[in-house]
């Protein structure tokens, strides 16, 4: 494991086995060691033409993770202090009377755009993480990078996040009913702008299950699709394989915690009122230790599982990554320690001619802390996301 070296290395020095100095001297050579083994991985269908097409005109992205902050851990802490807070305001829009949002970005600031030979009127459709929203750092990174790129931004928000959630008298919560009802309302809204999207970690998973479910439509008879392209950023694919592989250690009981801070904002803050036929229970979600057993009491009940088995097994896209019918960039770090990378179904992305899957050897959980500089700390993922979509 090369999450924690930095860590181990500090435990020794304060256990008296060696000085500051060599520890100094050790974590140099470590961070040298990452910078020189970095490697990006393409891995697609070498027989595909759609991929072979935009791999052709994309830049050759190469990921070196800062000098400074080579290994998982380090990068999870860091990526939240870049961000962009003085540049954009967000103004939204309500989708039904559920909770579910849409956050229309707009800069406050010049920002300098590339020429495009495409013209200016797409959409950047942008899923957050599980409890991410439009103000996450790594989403005004996007959003940053998307203006750069003459792309509309436009941030999703889930129906449990949001502080006017409400529930139905009957029935459940989907996830991909909800996206659809986005999408639908931006193609109502927009009807002459194309729409793309970039999903982050439970976005990307939700993303990818809604592109092989219901990205095409019929319009006078002919099928249409309404995404033209996607990236996945950091998908976890396989939500059971994952909480059996993390359920002890230091990042489930983070994701936990942060579920539960979110059940108080959005269930107990606003009184939300819950039908008894989804018989949640949230005084015992509030003190539970896994996430796994939070979304036995929350989560598979709001969409009407019967258990969190049942809502892991729909819930998770690898089973449905061979479905995607239009050009879809997978990017996932081997050192992410929540979206394994062990979960990734490569042989459907292989299979899948419209797939292209990045693997870098490091960049942590939607981190990737670029190299560029290191004084002006910045993400590398947004650009290789937005050459993706532009020659998709």
């Amino acid at each position: 494991m090369e999450i924690y070296p930095f860590f181990i290395i500090l435990a020794i020095y304060l256990l008296g086995y060696i000085s500051l100095v060599n520890i100094l001297l050790l974590y140099i050579a470590f961070c040298l060691y990452t910078y020189f083994k970095a490697d990006t991985e393409l891995i697609y269908n070498k027989e595909s033409k759609v991929i072979n097409e935009i791999v052709s005109k994309m830049e050759k992205h190469k990921y070196k993770p800062n000098i400074f902050f080579p290994a998982c851990i380090l990068q999870t802490l860091v990526h939240p202090l870049i961000s962009f807070p003085d540049i954009f305001k967000f103004r939204r829009e309500k989708i039904n009377d559920f909770g579910t949002n849409l956050d229309w970005v707009e800069s406050t600031k010049d920002i300098p755009r590339k020429r495009k030979s495409f013209n200016n009127k797409r959409i950047l459709f942008i899923l957050p993480g599980l409890t991410g929203s439009a103000t996450d750092p790594y989403i005004s990174n996007i959003c940053y990078e998307a203006i750069v790129n003459n792309y509309t931004p436009i941030v999703y928000q889930y129906r449990l996040l949001s502080d006017t959630l409400k529930f139905k008298d009957e029935g459940f919560y989907c996830l991909t009913e909800d996206i659809d009802e986005a999408i639908t309302y931006l193609e109502n809204k927009c009807p002459v702008y194309d729409i793309y999207a970039v999903g982050h970690s439970y976005g990307a998973n939700n993303i990818i299950n809604f592109l092989a479910k219901r990205n095409c439509k019929k319009v006078n008879g002919k099928k249409q699709k309404r995404i033209q392209a996607a990236a996945s950023v950091a998908c976890g694919f396989n939500f059971a394989y994952i909480e059996n592989k993390i359920r002890d250690g230091l990042y489930c009981q983070i994701l936990t915690s942060l579920l539960q801070n979110q059940l108080k904002e959005s269930f107990i803050k606003n009184n939300v009122k819950v039908p008894k036929h989804m018989d949640l229970n949230v005084e015992k979600a509030l003190t539970v230790t896994r996430f796994r057993d939070f979304d036995d009491c929350i989560t598979s009940k709001t969409m009407g599982y019967k258990n969190v088995d049942d809502y892991y097994y729909e819930v998770g896209s690898y089973k449905n990554v061979h479905k995607v019918s239009i050009p879809l960039l997978c990017l996932n770090a081997r050192d992410d320690a929540i979206a394994l990378h062990s979960a990734i179904p490569i042989d459907d992305c292989i299979n899948n001619k419209n797939v292209l899957l990045m693997m870098t050897t490091y960049g942590g959980h939607i981190s990737w802390i670029d190299n560029q500089s290191l004084f002006a700390l910045k993400q590398w993922h947004p650009k290789v996301v937005m050459d993706f979509l532009n020659n998709a």
